[in-house]
């Protein structure tokens, strides 16, 4: 994707922007050049407005860029993002969770389909920890924590003597999407639990 906004910003600053010989190809960099001009409070030399294109200043030439940019990459952008979420639940689905950690990362995934990626990666994840025990399992389950009134969400309590590190070798970079988990005592064990994923018994 950010490849794909690269070349946006490429294209947007070519159809407005005049580039001198040695930025032929290269819109990108030379539109990166033009914001670290502004930022010097230097005029660019490698680039002129064509002949058409009138702007007040410079930082209204970037502004209209990333606009133009925006509707280049946008529709690209959501394309992805459903393919993204569409294969992580099939490798989900299919036992394949090693594919869902070969992602780059969630990125900008909507919170729901998110929330259901990382709740089948920590099911997945239980179940390869628990495969060679009999009792005091790790369990994936909604959880109502402290100060969220009946409102349930995702968890994933663990035995006595555990604590969530085991879980996190198993779910890698996918746990750091959603940062560091509230914990509470069980007695026997802890429960691990995200406020901000929203999950009850149904998805259980």
């Amino acid at each position: 994707m950010k490849s794909i906004k690269q070349q946006a910003l490429g294209i947007a600053s070519a159809a407005v922007l005049e580039f001198t010989p040695a930025f032929h190809g290269k819109w990108y960099e030379g539109y990166e050049l033009i914001l670290e001009c502004v930022a010097k409070e230097k005029e660019p030399d490698h680039c002129s407005f064509r002949e058409g294109v009138d702007f007040w200043s410079w930082e209204e030439a970037i502004q209209s860029i990333k606009k133009d940019a925006e509707e280049i990459w946008k529709p690209f952008s959501e394309e992805l993002i459903q393919q993204k979420v569409t294969l992580a639940k099939k490798a989900i689905g299919d036992g394949n969770v090693e594919s869902v950690l070969a992602i780059q990362s969630l990125g900008e995934i909507p919170m729901s389909d998110k929330a259901q990626i990382f709740a089948g990666v920590l099911r997945k994840a239980a179940k390869e920890l628990n495969s060679d025990r009999e009792r005091d399992l790790y369990r994936v389950s909604s959880y109502s924590g402290r100060f969220m009134y009946g409102q349930t969400c995702l968890s994933i309590s663990t035995p006595a003597g555990h604590d969530i590190s085991e879980v996190v070798m198993q779910v890698g970079k996918v746990y750091k999407e959603f940062g560091q988990p509230k914990k509470d005592n069980m007695g026997f064990g802890f429960v691990f639990y995200w406020p901000n994923i929203s999950y009850s018994s149904e998805d259980e």
